[in-house]
């Protein structure tokens, strides 16, 4: 996926004028960042009008914006339309994810066909800030 990802984290430099760029350090839990950001980027195989979100890559991103006074972006790519929702604004207005346990492949790429309980919250589309045509 580091192709796919480079070219969304490409997308949205030239879209919002930003110098996003892939994290260093091992840990971290998103795929991109700058002074003002922190992106989490996913690419979906199929369109739905609900999106999930992981509780774990949710809470670790959330807490390291507010930790270092950045904004917490998830970026969503479905066929050609990339989805950008302001995850802290959403934050800010009191958004119900409406969090739950949920039987979801272990892995994203569906490698592993094996399923695992996640705690997932769902992000509308409508509810995006923005949407680019990649």
């Amino acid at each position: 996926m580091n192709q796919i990802e480079n070219k969304i984290r490409q997308t949205i430099n030239n879209h919002f004028i930003l110098s996003l760029k892939k994290p260093t350090k091992k840990y971290l839990q998103f795929d991109a960042y700058d002074k003002n950001y922190i992106v989490e980027i996913k690419a979906r195989r199929k369109y739905y009008e609900t999106q999930i979100i992981e509780f774990s890559k949710y809470a670790f991103n959330s807490y390291f914006s507010k930790l270092h006074d950045r904004k917490f972006i998830y970026a969503v790519l479905i066929n050609n339309d990339l989805y950008i929702f302001n995850i802290t604004k959403l934050e800010q207005n009191n958004y119900d994810f409406n969090w739950e346990w949920r039987k979801q492949p272990s892995t994203t790429d569906f490698e592993n066909n094996d399923k695992i309980m996640k705690y997932v919250g769902y992000l509308h589309l409508k509810d995006s800030s923005k949407k680019i045509k990649l």
